[in-house]
């Protein structure tokens, strides 16, 4: 898309300036994206995540800022409904299309809610995609702030009310505080309506045209993009690797644990064995012993039955007894 902004005739020399709008789906980028650069009529998805199949550019000439701005609005990271392999891909494509690199991210968040599914898109964005490398170049916007803008003691209200949620205070820490943008961005589709907003509109664009203007451009290249993802690729493989020694491990334990509980039973069948022998071992002996003494006694009750009688041994020797 191309789009043309003539602000006064005499032209000054023009610095080239890459934007890249980043951020979940439905924070507003096509809606700023199309404040920034009018005419690009760049789609807003209505709330719906969907990998497009690139990431849409424009570009703008601000005179009076010596700014020729290359904007490229990138595809919402609340795709990250789809698989992480495939959102990746799609977000490293986008960046490649600027060719040079990016001088300015612009993270894109809603003031009327922090979640934590939020918290993981953006942590997503700053670990898995592109690392704390983009730090140096990012902006938070806050959106949808017609009742902020221009009032900085709502906005530093604001600010103090969100840092209660943890979530959001570990982004602003890593972003700086002093690198939040309040803009009133919001379209009614409705022109009437929208005279509404052209003052704050303006005074949004110029805000962030004065950031674009006044710092340092600090590019993130593709380079940069291909160390930040080897850093998080060579991460990820230690993590699993780590994981994977880990099950290997458990699994060590268990089969260890198996083994010993096995041995033991092992052990105990032997010793039951054992003792089991010599109970019969013992049973047999007592046995026998019973054996010889009913024999013994058997055997003793027949000489008793057998002894003659006092009486057959008076008659037997014919002789006289005397008492």
């Amino acid at each position: 898309m191309e789009c043309i902004m003539q602000q006064d005739k005499q032209q000054l020399p023009l610095h080239e300036v890459q934007l890249c709008l980043v951020g979940k789906t439905s924070t507003g980028k096509s809606t700023l994206g199309n404040l920034l650069c009018l005419g690009a009529n760049f789609k807003t998805s209505a709330g719906v995540a969907s990998v497009m199949s690139m990431a849409e550019q424009a570009h703008i000439e601000y005179l009076v800022h010596s700014i020729l701005l290359v904007l490229l609005n990138m595809m919402g990271l609340g795709d990250m409904a789809h698989q992480p392999e495939l959102v990746q891909p799609k977000i490293t494509e986008g960046i490649i299309s600027l060719v040079g690199g990016i001088d300015f991210f612009f993270l894109c968040i809603k003031k009327e809610h922090f979640t934590e599914e939020n918290y993981l898109i953006v942590m997503y964005l700053f670990r898995a995609i592109l690392r704390d490398q983009l730090l140096g170049n990012l902006w938070l916007v806050v959106t949808h702030t017609e009742d902020l803008a221009n009032n900085t003691q709502a906005q530093a209200q604001w600010l103090h009310d969100v840092c209660n949620n943890k979530m959001f205070d570990h982004v602003l820490r890593m972003v700086g505080a002093q690198k939040v943008l309040f803009i009133n961005n919001r379209s009614l589709k409705n022109k009437q309506m929208d005279k509404m907003y052209t003052k704050g509109h303006e005074l949004a664009k110029d805000l962030l045209l004065q950031v674009m203007q006044s710092n340092k451009l600090v590019q993130f290249t593709i380079e940069s993009l291909e160390a930040a993802q080897k850093e998080y690729d060579d991460m990820k493989a230690a993590a699993e690797g780590e994981r994977a020694a880990e099950v290997a491990r458990l699994r060590q334990v268990e089969i260890d644990a198996v083994m010993a509980l096995e041995k033991e039973k092992a052990r105990l069948a032997i010793q039951e064995a054992e003792l089991q022998a010599e109970l019969q071992a013992e049973l047999k002996l007592v046995t026998a012993r019973a054996e010889l003494e009913a024999k013994l006694r058997g055997e003793a009750e027949e000489r008793l039955r057998n002894a003659p009688t006092p009486q057959q041994l008076i008659t037997k020797g014919g002789g006289c007894v005397l008492f």
